[in-house]
């Protein structure tokens, strides 16, 4: 009789520590149906709509370059960041050039931008050996037309292809902040001195008029250049 009362004890005890391991097993093992463990859910933190001012670039930022004038010193577009800047595509040999500088506006237009600060660079992107090209005819143009500004040299036409320039002369009006803001034909002229009546507009001194006040340039801000086509490398 005592014996059979021991061997149910003994049965008991060890169906009990049977079911305290299976319970020991589930709290520890990955994917098991019953679990203790404590869960936390992290939240990830929303990305950040706001952005820096100086993070946003500004929209039709002039691309910069660095050339050479035919006197030998280097020049970089943005050496002149806070100034407004003209860059005229140049040709001394190219007759609507001489019709700019000998009739037309550009000398004076030229003169007056400099009593007022704006930066003028002309920009000669013929390859060797055609119209225009060298420094020796650039540099007797700049003495005879009296400039004073630097005339660079694009021999490869990088800039020019960069800038799509396409004649001479063709304008492209920088702002003090950098942005391109005109690119055209110097006026409604075509090359031929406006007759009494004409309906004439310089685009190039009225964008730089804008641009000197921190104000939109009058529409349109893109025209269609007239001129010889730039000399560019074949």
């Amino acid at each position: 009789m005592n014996q059979i009362v021991l061997t149910g004890l003994l049965v008991l005890t060890m169906a009990g520590c049977a079911k305290e391991a299976a319970t020991t097993v589930s709290e520890k093992t990955p994917g098991a149906t019953v679990s203790t463990q404590a869960t936390t859910t992290k939240t990830q933190p929303k990305p950040s709509t706001e952005k820096k001012a100086a993070q946003s670039p500004a929209k039709n930022l002039a691309p910069d370059f660095t050339l050479t004038s035919y006197e030998g010193k280097k020049v970089s577009l943005s050496d002149y960041r806070g100034k407004v800047v003209v860059l005229e595509w140049f040709n001394p040999d190219c007759p609507f050039v001489k019709y700019a500088y000998d009739e037309g506006p550009m000398k004076s237009l030229i003169s007056e931008s400099d009593k007022q600060g704006v930066v003028w660079l002309s920009i000669n992107s013929g390859a060797p050996g055609n119209q225009g090209h060298g420094a020796q005819t650039n540099l007797a143009a700049k003495k005879a037309w009296g400039l004073t500004h630097p005339i660079l040299e694009d021999a490869d036409g990088r800039v020019g292809r960069l800038y799509s320039a396409t004649k001479t002369p063709h304008m492209f009006i920088v702002d003090k902040k950098g942005a391109l803001v005109y690119q055209g034909a110097l006026d409604t002229s075509r090359g031929a001195t406006p007759e009494p009546g004409d309906d004439y507009t310089n685009y190039t001194k009225r964008a730089i008029a804008a641009a000197l006040k921190g104000e939109d340039v009058p529409e349109p801000a893109s025209t269609k250049a007239w001129g010889c086509s730039v000399k560019y490398a074949r």
